[in-house]
């Protein structure tokens, strides 16, 4: 094991969240309340938006959700659907975004060499703490270990030894079934033997829920992850080992991809369906105002905006509707690549399954790809879903007093949407 302790950027192409791990045993937590980053509704999250103001020189970069809030216009760009670029082929980079990878590189080091200013001028003790960032699953995109060391050696960050990238399915898996916890012990001696070395203790890194295989030593227990995520849609697929016949119950099989198929497309829909005034305006102005709207959209909820001083109701009557015929099928194209996944690794059992990332917010869609999930797996696991510590007792996991309920319902919020970051920062990948 390399690193005592680690931070772990999560690089999402609407927001990102950074999560760290104090110790060998110690819980990871989510940063919070970053100054002029955090978007001010929700603290841990911050708009992975650059802007690049060459209105004086020299140029000053902005970032964050002071970028997310800036309009563009002369001597001013901004960048806010970068991400797609950087993990593209050239071709592919262009054609996404109009940005080349070189370009694309260049904003990443600007936004990480902010984020990397703030983090530690409000958090000194973590100056010296080795980073990882987790990246897509992507197979036409080179292996990212090599480039994504040097990107953040050259943001001033430190990248952690033995591995500086971690795949976003991968990691989200861990993070949702592990809660953020890390159990490390040392063996007793043995004669004959060198010193002995620090381990994981898998099974008590598990939600309760999931350990049990490991009390009752079944054969295996398999777990899968759908995150819904603004450029991609990440599947995770972790196999434990709970029969205990060999030293292999610590090394679960991992199966991952990641599908080119996120939130962003439902938003290009959806402001397909608006009238073109409308898509002027959301376009033209600060990305916050699209974020803030289209959450009111996507609820079944009409806006009214004033476009050019002209007040206009959006996502009323014919647009309600076909808004959320857009989420259905946006929904239904998750569901069948989710298939596709099982069925190209010859996936035929799950134990449990649950649903995670900025899409499980809009509950038409969450709902559809729950109740596919439900026809599926054995166990559903829904963050998002009032019942869920119930749930989770008749599980095993225990019985919830009032206070722990209402702890487990928050910490069920803010993993739904960090979950890739706090399994990044687990132990597991030491």
């Amino acid at each position: 094991m390399v690193n005592e302790r680690l931070l772990c950027i999560d690089l999402g192409s609407a927001y990102t969240k950074v999560a760290v791990r104090q110790g060998w045993s110690s819980k990871a937590e989510v940063l919070r309340g970053l100054p002029a980053f955090s978007s001010g509704e929700d603290s841990m999250l911050i708009p992975t938006v650059v802007a690049l103001d060459e209105r004086k020189s020299p140029p000053r970069w902005i970032v964050g959700a002071a970028a997310a809030g800036t309009t563009g216009g002369v001597g001013i760009q901004v960048f806010s659907d970068w991400k797609r670029s950087l993990f593209a082929t050239e071709a592919g980079a262009i054609a996404n975004s109009g940005l080349t990878r070189k370009s694309a590189l260049k904003i990443a080091g600007a936004f990480l060499r902010e984020l990397r200013g703030i983090v530690h001028k409000e958090k000194p003790e973590l100056a010296d703490v080795p980073v990882r960032l987790t990246v897509p699953q992507l197979d036409d995109v080179q292996p990212p270990d090599e480039w994504i060391s040097a990107l953040l050696d050259g943001a001033g960050w430190r990248p952690a030894r033995n591995r500086a990238a971690l795949t976003e399915p991968e990691t989200n898996a861990l993070g949702v079934f592990s809660r953020g916890l890390n159990v490390t012990w040392i063996p007793p001696q043995q004669d004959h033997r060198g010193p002995p070395s620090r381990q994981i203790n898998m099974q008590r890194m598990l939600d309760p829920r999931l350990a049990r295989p490991f009390r009752h030593m079944r054969e295996g227990f398999a777990v899968l992850t759908t995150d819904v995520g603004a450029f991609t849609t990440d599947f995770g697929y972790i196999w434990f080992d709970s029969s205990f016949r060999d030293d292999r119950w610590s090394e679960p099989v991992v199966r991952q991809r990641s599908v080119r198929l996120g939130i962003h497309e439902l938003d290009a829909a959806v402001l397909d369906l608006l009238e073109p005034a409308v898509q002027r305006h959301f376009k033209a102005g600060p990305r916050v105002e699209w974020e803030r709207r289209k959450r009111e959209l996507y609820a079944g909820n009409s806006q009214r905006v004033s476009v050019n001083g002209r007040v206009m109701e959006i996502g009323a009557d014919f647009e309600a509707e076909s808004i959320r015929d857009q989420i259905k099928q946006f929904a239904d194209r998750i569901v069948r690549a989710r298939d596709r996944f099982c069925s190209a690794l010859g996936i035929t059992a799950v134990d449990a399954e649950a649903v995670t990332g900025g899409g499980a917010a809009i509950e038409t869609l969450r709902a559809r790809i729950v109740g596919h999930a439900e026809a599926h797996a054995r166990t559903v696991i829904d963050l998002r879903s009032s019942a869920e510590p119930e749930h989770a007792t008749a599980a095993g996991a225990g019985k919830f007093t009032e206070a722990k309920r209402d702890r487990r319902l928050s910490e069920n919020a803010e993993l739904v949407r960090t979950a890739s970051a706090i399994g990044g920062a687990s132990v597991f990948f030491e």
